[in-house]
């Protein structure tokens, strides 16, 4: 298994491929300026990605969204299933970039049911939480972030999107979420590793060799990290990193949605906690 984590400055664009040679691409923000320029639709222009994973819904997480529909062939789309295109109008009240323009119209478009297969990522196992958006609630995209974790082996990557202090503590109410943090190799920091994606607590269960931070030069008081291109390969006696060269570089209510929508699987776990995995749950079709 090969793991790759893109330099896109402030942002988050990953890449995992399976040993069957499946690709999983967990968000697609992009890097554009005078300090260098990386599109995940232009480095995997034509090509198949079975499955492309949004963790967050902010501009830093689908900036490339657009590109990735048009000029990528994606399989299946993971979101988090309880935000459709009113509970994400209402999440970006404010205002939206051009990758959650793209989003916005992706959600509002007719999707036709079809009997394609989902993808097989051989002995790789996917599994992710998510918190569910509620209209009595104040929701942010942040914490309706999904939490992905990937296992090969003994080998055990968990992405956190921009999950902060509270969804954190929301989740780790779960026994089976603080279960499935044990025997974590690799974290990738939620909320590009700033203090308020730090949740004390989550360290009670999660006991990381490495952490990685996707970010940007420090632009922000709150920021203090640089971003980085990293490379993990793996196989099945073990795990080693290596850096790359600088450059554009639920169980529970299992849910995956086609046609824009969520279809109940499972009785509920613990309220307003979900969990999914490759084999018992449902996406939506690209």
């Amino acid at each position: 298994m090969r793991i790759e984590i893109f330099d896109v400055g402030h942002g988050h664009c990953a890449v995992i491929t399976a040993p069957n040679g499946r690709r999983i691409m967990l968000d697609c923000g992009h890097r554009w300026g005078d300090d260098g320029f990386w599109t995940p639709s232009l480095h995997y222009f034509g090509q198949t990605i079975s499955l492309l994973g949004l963790l967050n819904l902010d501009e830093d997480h689908l900036s490339d969204f657009q590109g990735m529909i048009e000029d990528c062939k994606v399989s299946w789309l993971l979101t988090n299933p309880t935000i459709g295109a009113r509970e994400f109008a209402d999440l970006k009240s404010d205002r939206m970039g051009s990758g959650a323009k793209a989003f916005a119209r992706w959600l509002n478009a007719p999707k036709g049911m079809t009997g394609a297969l989902q993808p097989d990522f051989g002995l790789v196992a996917i599994k992710w939480y998510y918190l569910r958006y509620s209209p009595c609630e104040v929701n942010t995209t942040n914490d309706l972030s999904l939490v992905v974790i990937v296992k090969f082996g003994a080998f055990k990557i968990v992405f956190a999107g921009d999950l902060e202090v509270s969804g954190w503590r929301r989740m780790l109410a779960s026994p089976e979420f603080r279960r499935d943090l044990l025997g974590t190799n690799v974290f990738v920091a939620s909320h590009h590793g700033r203090e308020s994606g730090c949740c004390t607590e989550l360290f009670d269960w999660l006991h990381p060799e490495i952490v990685i931070i996707s970010d940007d030069e420090r632009q922000y008081d709150s920021q203090d990290t640089d971003g980085a291109h990293a490379i993990l390969l793996l196989d099945q006696a073990g795990w080693h990193g290596a850096d790359a060269p600088a450059g554009p570089p639920r169980s529970g209510t299992a849910r995956r949605h086609r046609a824009g929508r969520s279809h109940p699987h499972k009785a509920r776990p613990p309220p307003q906690q979900f969990v999914g995995d490759c084999t018992t749950d449902r996406r939506t079709q690209a």
